[in-house]
Protein backbone atom coordinates (compact mmCIF):
# COMPACT_ATOMS: atom_id res chain seq x y z
CA UNK A 1 0.00 0.00 0.00
CA UNK A 2 2.99 2.27 0.97
CA UNK A 3 4.55 2.22 -2.27
CA UNK A 4 1.58 2.48 -4.38
CA UNK A 5 0.74 5.46 -2.60
CA UNK A 6 4.15 7.05 -2.94
CA UNK A 7 4.03 6.47 -6.56
CA UNK A 8 1.05 7.69 -7.05
CA UNK A 9 2.39 11.06 -5.30
CA UNK A 10 5.28 11.23 -7.12
CA UNK A 11 3.18 10.99 -10.60
CA UNK A 12 1.11 13.98 -9.06
CA UNK A 13 4.14 16.23 -8.98
CA UNK A 14 4.76 18.67 -11.80
CA UNK A 15 6.84 17.20 -14.45
CA UNK A 16 10.11 19.63 -13.12
CA UNK A 17 10.40 18.84 -9.83
CA UNK A 18 9.66 14.82 -10.70
CA UNK A 19 12.93 14.88 -13.59
CA UNK A 20 14.69 17.18 -10.45
CA UNK A 21 13.72 13.94 -8.05
CA UNK A 22 14.83 11.35 -10.23
CA UNK A 23 17.84 12.79 -10.75
CA UNK A 24 19.04 13.92 -7.56
CA UNK A 25 17.83 10.04 -6.70
CA UNK A 26 19.88 8.72 -9.90
CA UNK A 27 22.92 10.63 -8.69
CA UNK A 28 22.92 9.33 -5.63
CA UNK A 29 24.14 6.01 -7.28
CA UNK A 30 26.64 7.13 -9.06
CA UNK A 31 24.56 7.57 -11.89
CA UNK A 32 24.50 10.28 -14.88
CA UNK A 33 23.23 9.19 -17.76
CA UNK A 34 20.15 7.51 -18.54
CA UNK A 35 18.26 6.53 -22.25
CA UNK A 36 15.10 7.61 -22.01
CA UNK A 37 11.97 7.02 -24.54
CA UNK A 38 10.89 9.80 -27.01
CA UNK A 39 9.80 10.91 -30.38
CA UNK A 40 13.58 9.80 -31.68
CA UNK A 41 13.22 6.53 -30.00
CA UNK A 42 15.39 5.21 -27.43
CA UNK A 43 18.01 8.48 -26.48
CA UNK A 44 21.03 7.79 -24.44
CA UNK A 45 21.54 12.02 -22.22
CA UNK A 46 22.91 13.19 -19.50
CA UNK A 47 20.88 13.41 -16.21
CA UNK A 48 22.30 17.39 -15.66
CA UNK A 49 21.36 18.03 -18.91
CA UNK A 50 18.17 20.57 -17.74
CA UNK A 51 17.93 21.53 -21.49
CA UNK A 52 17.87 19.83 -24.29
CA UNK A 53 17.32 16.64 -22.68
CA UNK A 54 15.09 16.84 -20.07
CA UNK A 55 13.00 18.33 -23.12
CA UNK A 56 13.17 15.19 -24.80
CA UNK A 57 12.47 12.83 -21.43
CA UNK A 58 9.43 15.14 -20.85
CA UNK A 59 8.59 14.22 -24.33
CA UNK A 60 8.15 17.92 -25.13
CA UNK A 61 9.93 18.04 -28.62
CA UNK A 62 13.11 16.32 -29.90
CA UNK A 63 14.54 19.76 -30.01
CA UNK A 64 15.96 19.50 -33.49
CA UNK A 65 13.30 22.42 -34.58
CA UNK A 66 12.86 22.21 -38.39
CA UNK A 67 16.46 21.00 -39.80
CA UNK A 68 15.39 17.55 -40.28
CA UNK A 69 12.28 18.52 -42.04
CA UNK A 70 14.42 21.59 -44.03
CA UNK A 71 16.39 18.77 -45.12
CA UNK A 72 14.04 15.75 -45.82
CA UNK A 73 13.03 18.73 -48.75
CA UNK A 74 16.61 19.57 -49.87
CA UNK A 75 17.53 16.32 -50.45
CA UNK A 76 14.10 15.56 -52.24
CA UNK A 77 14.31 18.30 -54.31
CA UNK A 78 18.24 18.33 -54.93
CA UNK A 79 18.94 14.75 -54.92
CA UNK A 80 20.93 12.71 -52.57
CA UNK A 81 24.22 13.83 -51.44
CA UNK A 82 25.78 14.83 -48.17
CA UNK A 83 24.85 16.04 -44.72
CA UNK A 84 27.34 18.16 -42.22
CA UNK A 85 26.60 18.17 -38.28
CA UNK A 86 28.66 20.73 -36.67
CA UNK A 87 27.94 20.75 -33.30
CA UNK A 88 25.74 17.63 -33.38
CA UNK A 89 24.91 17.47 -29.72
CA UNK A 90 23.72 13.55 -29.08
CA UNK A 91 22.05 13.17 -32.12
CA UNK A 92 18.45 15.23 -32.06
CA UNK A 93 18.85 16.61 -35.41
CA UNK A 94 21.56 14.11 -36.93
CA UNK A 95 19.84 10.86 -36.16
CA UNK A 96 16.37 11.98 -38.13
CA UNK A 97 18.03 13.31 -41.01
CA UNK A 98 20.21 10.05 -41.26
CA UNK A 99 17.63 7.82 -40.95
CA UNK A 100 15.00 9.96 -43.18
CA UNK A 101 17.63 10.03 -45.98
CA UNK A 102 19.90 8.11 -48.12
CA UNK A 103 22.65 10.41 -47.61
CA UNK A 104 26.34 10.55 -46.92
CA UNK A 105 26.36 11.78 -43.08
CA UNK A 106 29.11 13.05 -40.89
CA UNK A 107 28.55 14.53 -37.50
CA UNK A 108 30.95 16.29 -35.83
CA UNK A 109 30.78 16.75 -31.82
CA UNK A 110 33.37 18.24 -29.59
CA UNK A 111 32.53 17.71 -25.83
CA UNK A 112 33.28 13.81 -24.60
CA UNK A 113 30.01 12.86 -22.74
CA UNK A 114 28.09 14.11 -26.08
CA UNK A 115 30.51 12.71 -28.62
CA UNK A 116 30.17 9.27 -26.30
CA UNK A 117 26.01 9.48 -26.06
CA UNK A 118 26.04 10.26 -30.16
CA UNK A 119 27.96 7.12 -30.92
CA UNK A 120 25.61 5.09 -28.88
CA UNK A 121 22.27 6.93 -30.20
CA UNK A 122 23.35 6.63 -33.75
CA UNK A 123 24.22 2.96 -33.49
CA UNK A 124 20.96 1.74 -31.65
CA UNK A 125 18.89 4.07 -34.03
CA UNK A 126 20.03 4.97 -37.25
CA UNK A 127 19.38 2.05 -39.88
CA UNK A 128 22.47 -0.14 -40.61
CA UNK A 129 22.11 0.64 -44.06
CA UNK A 130 22.86 4.33 -44.10
CA UNK A 131 26.00 6.10 -44.43
CA UNK A 132 27.54 7.94 -41.53
CA UNK A 133 30.95 9.37 -39.59
CA UNK A 134 31.41 10.21 -36.13
CA UNK A 135 33.95 13.06 -35.66
CA UNK A 136 35.02 14.24 -31.92
CA UNK A 137 36.67 17.49 -32.11
CA UNK A 138 35.93 20.85 -31.91
CA UNK A 139 35.66 22.71 -35.53
CA UNK A 140 38.27 25.44 -35.81
CA UNK A 141 40.47 27.74 -37.58
CA UNK A 142 43.25 25.53 -37.39
CA UNK A 143 44.12 22.04 -36.39
CA UNK A 144 45.73 21.01 -33.06
CA UNK A 145 44.23 21.20 -28.99
CA UNK A 146 41.51 24.25 -27.59
CA UNK A 147 40.09 24.39 -24.44
CA UNK A 148 36.13 23.49 -24.76
CA UNK A 149 33.80 25.14 -21.48
CA UNK A 150 31.32 22.32 -20.36
CA UNK A 151 28.03 24.15 -19.03
CA UNK A 152 26.73 21.67 -16.51
CA UNK A 153 22.98 22.89 -17.17
CA UNK A 154 22.88 22.79 -20.86
CA UNK A 155 24.79 20.30 -22.57
CA UNK A 156 23.91 22.21 -26.05
CA UNK A 157 25.54 24.93 -24.62
CA UNK A 158 29.44 24.55 -24.28
CA UNK A 159 32.00 26.55 -25.97
CA UNK A 160 34.89 27.12 -26.91
CA UNK A 161 36.66 28.66 -24.06
CA UNK A 162 37.79 32.40 -24.07
CA UNK A 163 39.55 33.74 -21.56
CA UNK A 164 38.09 31.03 -19.28
CA UNK A 165 38.98 26.83 -18.02
CA UNK A 166 37.88 24.53 -20.17
CA UNK A 167 38.52 20.84 -20.88
CA UNK A 168 41.15 19.83 -23.76
CA UNK A 169 39.69 19.00 -26.85
CA UNK A 170 40.82 17.99 -30.38
CA UNK A 171 40.35 20.87 -33.02
CA UNK A 172 39.99 19.92 -36.07
CA UNK A 173 39.51 22.30 -39.44
CA UNK A 174 36.48 21.55 -41.35
CA UNK A 175 38.30 20.70 -44.88
CA UNK A 176 40.86 18.43 -43.70
CA UNK A 177 38.45 16.87 -41.21
CA UNK A 178 35.37 15.86 -44.37
CA UNK A 179 37.27 16.17 -47.30
CA UNK A 180 35.13 16.02 -50.65
CA UNK A 181 31.80 15.43 -49.69
CA UNK A 182 29.43 14.52 -51.98
CA UNK A 183 27.19 17.04 -52.77
CA UNK A 184 24.67 18.52 -53.25
CA UNK A 185 25.34 19.37 -49.47
CA UNK A 186 23.54 20.87 -46.25
CA UNK A 187 25.74 21.72 -43.67
CA UNK A 188 23.76 23.07 -39.89
CA UNK A 189 26.12 24.52 -37.39
CA UNK A 190 24.94 25.21 -33.81
CA UNK A 191 28.94 25.78 -31.93
CA UNK A 192 27.52 28.62 -29.56
CA UNK A 193 29.55 31.85 -31.77
CA UNK A 194 32.39 29.52 -32.98
CA UNK A 195 30.22 29.26 -36.58
CA UNK A 196 32.27 31.58 -38.18
CA UNK A 197 35.36 29.21 -38.04
CA UNK A 198 33.62 26.68 -39.95
CA UNK A 199 34.38 29.35 -42.97
CA UNK A 200 37.36 30.11 -41.88
CA UNK A 201 38.96 26.62 -41.92
CA UNK A 202 36.36 24.88 -44.16
CA UNK A 203 36.95 27.15 -47.47
CA UNK A 204 36.20 24.57 -49.79
CA UNK A 205 33.74 22.57 -48.06
CA UNK A 206 31.20 25.76 -47.80
CA UNK A 207 32.26 26.46 -51.07
CA UNK A 208 30.37 22.65 -52.34
CA UNK A 209 27.34 23.38 -50.55
CA UNK A 210 24.12 24.37 -51.38
CA UNK A 211 22.53 25.57 -48.30
CA UNK A 212 23.74 26.20 -44.56
CA UNK A 213 21.70 26.31 -41.41
CA UNK A 214 23.36 28.62 -38.80
CA UNK A 215 22.76 29.83 -35.18
CA UNK A 216 24.08 33.19 -35.56
CA UNK A 217 25.07 34.36 -31.97
CA UNK A 218 26.81 37.66 -33.08
CA UNK A 219 28.16 38.48 -29.48
CA UNK A 220 29.33 35.08 -28.66
CA UNK A 221 31.37 34.73 -31.77
CA UNK A 222 33.00 38.78 -30.81
CA UNK A 223 33.63 37.53 -27.35
CA UNK A 224 36.11 34.77 -28.77
CA UNK A 225 38.01 37.87 -30.94
CA UNK A 226 36.45 36.72 -33.80
CA UNK A 227 36.11 39.82 -36.73
CA UNK A 228 31.77 39.53 -36.99
CA UNK A 229 31.78 42.30 -39.87
CA UNK A 230 34.69 40.66 -41.82
CA UNK A 231 32.07 37.24 -40.93
CA UNK A 232 29.13 38.45 -42.71
CA UNK A 233 30.95 40.07 -45.79
CA UNK A 234 32.66 36.45 -46.27
CA UNK A 235 29.15 35.08 -45.41
CA UNK A 236 27.12 37.32 -48.27
CA UNK A 237 29.91 36.83 -50.28
CA UNK A 238 29.52 32.94 -50.40
CA UNK A 239 25.73 32.93 -49.48
CA UNK A 240 24.07 35.96 -51.77
CA UNK A 241 20.76 35.73 -50.17
CA UNK A 242 19.18 34.16 -46.49
CA UNK A 243 15.73 33.28 -45.13
CA UNK A 244 15.35 33.38 -40.97
CA UNK A 245 12.09 32.38 -40.92
CA UNK A 246 10.39 29.02 -42.79
CA UNK A 247 7.80 26.21 -42.02
CA UNK A 248 8.51 23.13 -44.25
CA UNK A 249 6.62 20.72 -41.71
CA UNK A 250 2.74 23.15 -40.74
CA UNK A 251 1.39 25.61 -42.81
CA UNK A 252 4.02 25.70 -45.49
CA UNK A 253 4.60 29.45 -45.68
CA UNK A 254 7.50 30.62 -46.76
CA UNK A 255 9.18 33.53 -45.97
CA UNK A 256 10.96 35.40 -49.02
CA UNK A 257 14.71 35.28 -49.60
CA UNK A 258 16.39 38.50 -47.92
CA UNK A 259 20.20 39.59 -49.00
CA UNK A 260 22.68 37.75 -46.56
CA UNK A 261 24.48 41.48 -45.10
CA UNK A 262 21.20 42.34 -44.48
CA UNK A 263 19.57 39.32 -42.55
CA UNK A 264 23.01 39.28 -40.84
CA UNK A 265 23.32 42.88 -39.79
CA UNK A 266 19.74 42.75 -38.24
CA UNK A 267 20.23 40.00 -35.88
CA UNK A 268 23.87 42.40 -35.31
CA UNK A 269 22.39 45.08 -34.35
CA UNK A 270 19.44 43.45 -32.33
CA UNK A 271 21.74 41.43 -30.38
CA UNK A 272 23.58 44.48 -29.88
CA UNK A 273 20.25 46.22 -28.27
CA UNK A 274 19.88 43.43 -25.98
CA UNK A 275 23.33 42.94 -25.24
CA UNK A 276 22.85 43.68 -21.40
CA UNK A 277 20.66 40.71 -20.53
CA UNK A 278 21.14 38.55 -23.26
CA UNK A 279 24.63 38.25 -24.14
CA UNK A 280 24.26 35.09 -26.14
CA UNK A 281 21.19 36.40 -28.29
CA UNK A 282 20.97 34.56 -31.59
CA UNK A 283 18.77 33.52 -34.66
CA UNK A 284 18.68 30.76 -36.64
CA UNK A 285 19.11 31.43 -40.33
CA UNK A 286 19.05 29.88 -43.90
CA UNK A 287 22.35 31.06 -45.87
CA UNK A 288 21.41 29.99 -49.62
CA UNK A 289 22.97 29.64 -52.80
CA UNK A 290 21.38 31.34 -56.21
CA UNK A 291 18.49 29.20 -57.60
CA UNK A 292 18.32 26.84 -53.96
CA UNK A 293 15.23 28.82 -52.37
CA UNK A 294 13.59 28.66 -55.44
CA UNK A 295 14.09 25.04 -55.76
CA UNK A 296 12.81 24.22 -52.41
CA UNK A 297 10.01 25.97 -52.13
CA UNK A 298 9.23 25.45 -55.80
CA UNK A 299 9.18 29.27 -56.47
CA UNK A 300 10.42 30.62 -60.13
Amino acid sequence: MLREMLATGICRLPFRLRYKLFRETARSFGICSVIAPGPLGPLEGHLDDWTIFRRYVANAGDWSGIVPAFADRFFQRLGAGGYIDVGANIGQTFIPVITRNSVAGFAIEAAPFNAAALRANCARSIPADRSYRIIEAAVYERPGRINLVLDPYNQGNNHIAYGEAGVAVAAVTLDAAIPHPPEPLLIKADIQGAEPYIFTGGAETVGRCQAMVIEFSPLLSQDMGIDVDAFIDEAAGIFPTAVNSWDFEGSGIFAPEQATRDCLQRIQRQATAVAECHRDYYEDVILLKPGTWATLTGRA
